[in-house]
């Protein structure tokens, strides 16, 4: 009677909520990995940024693909960290 609709009713609800806890964590998940990338990235985008006048790095010719090539080598060793940890669940 009463009381087992009671009961599917509680059941529908628990297992929804599970549903959204599951989600809610999975997307804090991706964003903590976006995050994690992007902190280092944003170092030194923000220090090569500053105007000083005295950085030696700006002036030289191969100063901007030095700067991307360091950009992509932080990026790398950050997902080989992610991955050599078990923190990277691509699926």
């Amino acid at each position: 009677g009463h009381l087992g609709s009671s009961r599917v009713i509680s059941g529908h609800l628990g297992s929804s909520r599970q549903a959204v806890e599951e989600r809610h964590s999975r997307v804090l998940y991706v964003l903590t990995l976006v995050t994690a990338l992007f902190v280092p990235l944003q170092f030194l985008t923000g220090v090569w940024g500053m105007n000083f006048r005295v950085m030696p790095e700006l002036e030289w010719e191969y100063g901007y693909e030095m700067f991307w090539c360091c950009e992509l080598l932080i990026a790398l060793l950050v997902f080989i960290f992610f991955r050599a940890s078990g923190l990277l669940q691509l699926s």
